[in-house]
């Protein structure tokens, strides 16, 4: 009898192939972890910045959910209810965290905290000023950026800059807008938003291979069977 390396069965070689394939095509997850908690507020300052006071969060930071959409009441200056939503968006090269605070009226709705002129707005997420906890991710990010916007007036955009907070495994971000010497309530401010996005890691050198066995094996199966003809 002539010996031989007895090949694996085509059903084997299908299975590490689908198995490699899975794993390539959804890549370790790299966003924020559903259902961790985060802090977020917004704080008004005079012209001068000296002086703060909350306006979102009336006695200090919200603890929202990641991946969810959570009312809170009466929590604005003026006892108004806050909505804050987060979600993440997942692409072929980038994941992208999003979060966003609203009010259905303005955020103010008078031009003094406790006697001062409110003429700054910021909104701190996470460990901003150190504020609190950010937002808590399965690893460190990759080519993070960031970005914002205020909706004031209507819907009128405010494209703003965050400033970077976010450190190894924690995104946080403060971004704000300065009014001058007049009050920010002119803005008719109703919406922040952060965005921070990110590279997804690249598959495992482990999860290729498997790939690469699968494919082997499958044409190992192919030449064996041409062979027979």
């Amino acid at each position: 009898m002539d010996s031989f390396t007895r090949r694996p069965p085509i059903s084997a070689s299908i299975a590490v192939l689908l198995m490699g394939l899975a794993t390539v095509a959804t890549p370790a997850m790299a966003g924020a972890l559903p259902g961790s908690t985060f802090d977020i507020d917004i704080a008004g300052y005079n012209y001068a910045g000296t002086t703060g006071y909350y306006v979102v969060g009336a006695t200090g930071p919200l603890q929202a959910t990641f991946g969810s959409t959570q009312v809170f009441d009466g929590v604005g200056i003026n006892g108004q209810n806050i909505t804050v939503s987060s979600s993440e968006s997942v692409g072929a090269s980038t994941t992208t965290d999003t979060v966003i605070i609203s009010t259905p009226t303005n955020f103010l709705t008078t031009n003094r905290i406790n006697g001062t002129l409110i003429s700054d707005l910021q909104l701190d997420l996470g460990d901003a000023n150190a504020d609190g906890v950010g937002i808590s991710l399965s690893s460190a990010p990759t080519s993070l950026t960031e970005s914002g916007y205020l909706l004031y007036n209507g819907g009128t955009k405010f494209t703003l800059s965050p400033t970077n907070y976010s450190s190894g495994t924690t995104l946080g971000a403060a971004e704000g807008v300065i009014y001058g010497t007049s009050a920010i309530s002119g803005l008719e401010v109703n919406e922040f938003e952060l965005s921070f996005t990110y590279a997804n890691p690249v598959p495992e050198p482990a999860s290729l291979g498997a790939l690469g066995a699968g494919f082997l094996g499958l044409l190992t199966v192919a030449q064996r069977r041409r062979v027979k003809r």
